[in-house]
């Protein structure tokens, strides 16, 4: 009997040190096997971080590029007057389009934009028909300096026309047209030509 045990416990030490070496082996699989999954979670999520993180650069480039095409689109402004009594300012640059404000007779308009015969203002789009609004044409205005103590400046280019403003000595006013020994001014109203003095002269 007892060489029955001796020998079974020859055989089964080997077989039990084999069966503990398998668990200790499987422990390290797992657990290391279980370390690199980490590992590549965390890679997984940095990466998709820093996916997201370009997503969003490309974004706000993409917005940088916009703004920075509407001050390009910005760059070509061209006044025009309006000649109707009212012109309707639209939603759309189409007839059929909602009408969200209106512009009147003398306006100016300043359009930053055309295409196909419609421009584009601060508040919407305007159709430009010449008989309801014209292009403003650059005025040279030309410098004089009034040369007595007071000038007045009338409404008409008419001695007897109503004094709106005055002008006084050594100021510098800036002239649209003269006509008749009137001089038109670009801030509005007329002064006689006599009571100034030309700058260049």
């Amino acid at each position: 009997m007892n060489n029955i045990f001796r020998f079974l416990k020859i055989s089964i030490t080997p077989l039990i040190f084999l069966i503990f070496c398998v668990f200790i082996y499987v422990g390290i699989v797992v657990f290391f096997g279980k370390k690199d999954k980490t590992q590549e979670t965390f890679f997984s999520i940095f990466f998709k971080a820093k996916k997201v993180e370009k997503s969003f650069s490309t974004e706000e480039e993409l917005g940088i590029k916009k703004i920075t095409k509407g001050v390009e689109k910005l760059s070509f402004v061209q006044k025009y007057r309006v000649k109707t009594d009212i012109l309707n300012i639209r939603a759309k640059p189409s007839i059929r389009a909602a009408i969200i404000a209106r512009a009147y007779k003398n306006d100016v308009l300043e359009i930053f934009s055309e295409q196909n015969s419609w421009g584009e203002t601060s508040r919407g789009f305007v159709f430009l028909d010449p008989k309801n609004i014209i292009k403003e044409e650059e005025k040279k205005l030309q410098e004089y300096r009034v040369k007595v103590d007071v000038a007045n400046i009338r409404q008409q280019p008419l001695f007897r026309a109503k004094i709106i403003d005055r002008a006084y000595k050594n100021e510098v006013v800036l002239i649209e047209s003269i006509k008749n020994g009137w001089a038109k001014l670009e801030r509005g109203g007329y002064i006689f030509m006599d009571l100034l003095l030309n700058i260049d002269e």
